[in-house]
């Protein structure tokens, strides 16, 4: 009889942290700013659907040249904001596989600019200066129509 109270307290111990575990996680996702929690194929996706241009990022963690445009990412993300998507697409993660095989990534990092009507207006394979990144994403800005 014994036996059988442990177990169950056990399992009630158990349901209970696994309870408090996706209820911690929901609680995150609630709270995250707009696009994030949103896959990149997410991403892509609605930003086609709305006419958007986006800056595609394929990067990786661990790879320093990546590390360092990621930087520049993150600084020049809010200059941009409502003019141009900015989307990270890690390729260590499994969900991205189909995406890297359709802009055909070999390298990393890879950077693709893409203007409202869908059309690659940049395209490149390392690093590049964060002066010429902005004059390419003025360019796709301007053709949406939102830069001053």
């Amino acid at each position: 009889m014994a036996k059988n109270k442990n177990i169950i307290l056990i399992l009630i111990v158990v349901l209970l942290l696994a309870f408090f575990y996706l209820y911690k996680e929901s609680l995150k996702k609630e709270n995250l700013p707009e696009g994030e929690g949103k896959t990149a194929v997410q991403e892509i996706k609605e930003a086609e659907e709305n006419g958007e241009s986006m800056w595609l990022l394929f990067s990786s963690a661990s790879c320093p040249p990546c590390v360092e445009m990621k930087k520049i990412f993150d600084r020049i993300k809010p200059e941009y904001e409502g003019k141009v998507r900015f989307i990270n697409i890690s390729v260590d993660e499994d969900e991205n596989y189909e995406l890297m095989r359709e802009y055909e990534i070999k390298y990393i990092p890879t950077i693709y600019i893409i203007d409202a009507k869908g059309n690659v207006s940049y395209h490149n394979i390392g690093l590049i200066e964060e002066e010429a990144l902005r004059a390419e994403l003025d360019k796709v800005a301007r053709k949406n129509g939102t830069v001053d």
